[in-house]
């Protein structure tokens, strides 16, 4: 499991690099920080905020990429609900390839976490959970969520929410649950 656990994160890693050097992550090229969107090993393309600045060369650039037409289908389509895909469609992976919990140590658990929670953010989705929430609790709850349909947005950002802020249904147990804090 431990070669096979070590493929699968290179292939993420792989699917993470390929996005980004298609379309940096929206959150970074406005230069939005977030955990997840440190540059992958081998990216080679604009800094951090190169999106930002008024009047600088570099966002005029960006601004010139943007398709005024795309950007407004994709806003129509997620207010409209219509996800055509699914998560792993839209990664190229299938979910065959991500074996079950308990088949993984949690060393290789939290690296499997991390890369697709990097992957996540490479195609603009952030996933939202309890920073203590430990591995073995996070990866099932990543998988099933892949499975769900979801608007695929390229000039945007979505966050994904688990939980409805009730501790006593938190799909991460209520000794992690942060749903009280609110």
């Amino acid at each position: 499991m431990k070669k096979y656990l070590s493929q699968l994160i290179k292939d993420l890693q792989s699917a993470t690099l390929k996005k980004w050097r298609t379309q940096p992550p929206h959150y970074f090229e406005m230069g939005i920080m977030d955990k997840w969107l440190t540059p992958p090993d081998g990216y080679d393309g604009p800094p951090f905020g190169f999106g930002k600045g008024e009047g600088s060369e570099k966002r005029k650039g960006y601004l010139a990429q943007l398709k005024f037409e795309k950007t407004q289908a994709e806003i129509e389509n997620y207010i409209a609900g219509e996800a055509p895909a699914n998560m792993y469609n839209y990664f190229g992976f299938e979910p065959e390839q991500f074996p079950p919990v308990f088949k993984i140590k949690e060393e290789g658990l939290q690296q499997l976490c991390d890369n697709i929670c990097r992957l996540w953010a490479a195609y603009n989705y952030t996933p939202v959970f309890p920073e203590r929430t430990p591995a073995n609790v996070l990866y099932p709850i990543l998988i099933q969520a892949m499975h769900e349909s979801k608007s695929k947005v390229t000039y945007g950002h979505i966050g994904v929410e688990f939980c409805d802020y009730n501790p006593e249904s938190c799909p991460f147990g209520e000794t992690v649950c942060s749903c009280k804090d609110y």
